[in-house]
């Protein structure tokens, strides 16, 4: 669509501003993106992945699971699965190298948002490990506490 290059080209406290909307935009569209349109996809996905990280969402102790599903980086993760089950993978298939290095990173990451991407991964748990054992036992398993 014509609002990715804006996006990309916008600043980043204007991007900031309205990152929540623009994620929600995002996860709206993913279903709709050709393979030819894939590049343009992710380089609006990490764009908005790199300000989502940095806003501090609003911390629910009681609902986690909402907190997650509602900030833009939880938004923009929900987006990534939807984009990689459109594409129906199969048991031991492995995730793909663009979508291993940004799911590595989103399970590993410090920034403030990074606990609510960690909420929707273990959401996903079962079918990560299914679609991919070792990328799930190495960068997933370890982040959960067991007593």
């Amino acid at each position: 669509t014509r609002l990715g290059p804006l996006i990309i080209d916008a600043p980043a406290d204007f991007v900031a501003e309205i990152c929540r909307p623009l994620a929600w935009w995002l996860r709206d569209v993913t279903k709709n993106v050709g393979v030819e349109e894939e590049s343009a996809y992710w380089e609006v996905w990490d764009r908005l992945i790199a300000v989502a990280l940095e806003v501090v969402p609003v911390e629910s102790y009681t609902d986690p699971v909402g907190t997650a599903i509602n900030a833009p980086a939880g938004i923009l993760v929900e987006s990534i699965f939807d984009r990689f089950w459109a594409r129906k993978p199969k048991v031991g298939e492995g995730l793909d190298d663009v979508l291993e290095a940004r799911l590595t990173n989103l399970a590993t990451g410090q920034s403030p948002s990074s606990a609510v991407c960690r909420v929707i991964l273990c959401s996903r748990l079962s079918p990560l490990f299914a679609i991919d054992p070792q990328w799930t036992k190495t960068n997933l398993l370890p982040r959960l506490r067991w007593g």
